[in-house]
């Protein structure tokens, strides 16, 4: 029987089948025997990820050759399309020196890297994730994903309000009602975002609910505990974007670490302090005490910021 057409089956949960996996033949790449007492057998899933580990439990003692000689005799010789290396529910397995499935260690995607022509340089990482006090029950949070073409670094970051607390007070952190989690939305570091020198807050969907304003900052502060309601510019802080209108659909406001303001524009509308937000926690807040606190039911924001690269700056492989 083609050895293409063939099929491995692991299974580590001992009570059904709900641990189970099936891999083709063709992506088993390596045994590999790692300890006394176990064989990995490492399987690669798909361009960009690494191995998928499964670790098969043997005695101490026993001799890994044998297993690993069963297990490519039954591939190679086998007439069965469906091969059983290991199940721990009905503890059946291809040799009998193997007691159990040990773990099964799913691969990781790693980001990746594209090449257009020779000097045009292109890769992908996901953006550091936001303090669980900046969550909601219906909204599942993947803050956004960094790209960095030729030396711009670029994160986007995707916000949604609906569900969340606007607070009564100014400058106070809009995050979960009543949780003590803190509530930044993401944390700038150097070596994911690069240095941020600008950026940008793009309303997609306009702020609504009862008590709330559309009214918003952003502050960067170097502490990352600061829960829903309470305040974001304690302590070593910088409101980066500060404008008092309510942020209308299309609206972009920008913000930068330039001191140019053009005259009646308020163009940029906030700015970076010196030194930089580096390592610091951003956090959303209302610019104003005008309202009296309540959950947004809408309002939907793209952030993105420009960053620049302090290593590799002239490497072109």
């Amino acid at each position: 029987m083609d050895i293409n057409k063939k099929f491995l089956y692991f299974n580590t949960d001992s009570a059904n089948q709900d641990g189970a996996i099936t891999v083709p033949v063709s992506t088993l790449v390596a045994f590999d025997v790692r300890a006394s007492n176990s064989i990995c057998l490492m399987i690669k899933e798909a361009v960009q990820t690494d191995t998928t580990d499964v670790f098969l439990n043997r005695p101490v003692g026993a001799d890994p050759r044998d297993i690993i000689e069963k297990i490519v005799n039954e591939i190679n010789f086998s007439k069965d399309a469906m091969i059983v290396v290991g199940d721990d529910n009905t503890s059946e397995y291809i040799h009998p020196d193997i007691d159990a499935i040990n773990s099964i260690t799913a691969a990781t995607y790693s980001s990746p890297l594209i090449k257009l022509g020779s000097d045009i340089h292109a890769f992908r990482q996901q953006a550091t994730e936001p303090g669980d006090g900046f969550s909601t029950s219906n909204y599942n949070f993947n803050t956004g994903s960094v790209g960095t073409i030729n030396g711009e670094v670029i994160t986007t970051l995707f916000i949604d309000l609906n569900g969340l607390t606007c607070p009564g007070t100014i400058n106070q952190a809009i995050g979960t009602d009543s949780s003590s989690d803190p509530a930044y939305f993401t944390r700038i570091t150097t070596g994911v975002n690069g240095i941020v020198y600008r950026g940008e807050i793009i309303c997609v969907q306009a702020t609504g609910g009862s008590g709330t304003i559309g009214q918003i900052n952003i502050v960067a502060n170097s502490v990352g505990t600061i829960d829903p309601g309470e305040d974001t510019t304690s302590g070593t802080s910088d409101v980066i974007m500060n404008m008092t209108d309510e942020f209308t659909i299309a609206e972009v406001r920008n913000f930068d670490s330039s001191t140019i303001n053009v005259a009646g524009t308020n163009n940029p509308q906030g700015g970076i302090g010196a030194g930089g937000i580096q390592n610091y926690y951003l956090y959303l807040a209302p610019n104003t005490s005008g309202q009296t606190g309540g959950t947004f039911t809408s309002g939907k924001f793209i952030i993105r910021l420009y960053g620049a690269p302090t290593v590799n700056l002239n490497e072109k492989t």
